[in-house]
């Protein structure tokens, strides 16, 4: 299971930022607090496991248990994007547009290869244009 981490990065910096200002802390400070707080314990864990990693991967258990560990990271991750997915069907304005917004994007990602970074703004452009029909509708 890979996930992309840009967004939680960029996130835990404009959560830094929000939370600082309304305390009446420096950005910088709330910014680079929140960052550290999410990079160290992996930047940790990943230098303190790298001398034991040979050794690990040497045990036979933990050859055997590999496979259980990643689909049980992948069944989090799953949950996750339903438990997500949940929270914005209930918000959503327009639950089958939101559905079928999300179809044709996985599906123009995955099978048509198109990028990432189009599919988002071709989305962004069509819950636009349907903000707009709604509010303009007679």
């Amino acid at each position: 299971a890979e996930m992309m981490p840009g967004p939680v990065f960029n996130m835990s910096c404009f959560l830094g930022v929000q939370l600082s200002l309304a305390s009446g802390y420096p950005w910088v400070a709330g910014t680079m607090l929140c960052w550290v707080s999410l990079m160290g314990p992996g930047v940790v864990l990943t230098f303190g496991a790298l001398p034991l990693w040979g050794k690990l991967r040497s045990f036979s258990f933990y050859s055997r248990a590999l496979p259980g560990l990643n689909a049980a990271a992948v069944g989090l991750l799953v949950s996750t994007i339903f438990v997500v997915y949940g929270a914005l069907e209930a918000r959503s304005p327009w639950p089958a547009g939101s559905r079928a917004v999300a179809l044709c994007s996985f599906a123009a990602i995955e099978f048509g290869k198109v990028s990432v970074p189009i599919t988002v703004i071709v989305a962004a452009l069509a819950g636009l244009c349907w903000s707009y029909c709604r509010e303009h509708a007679v």
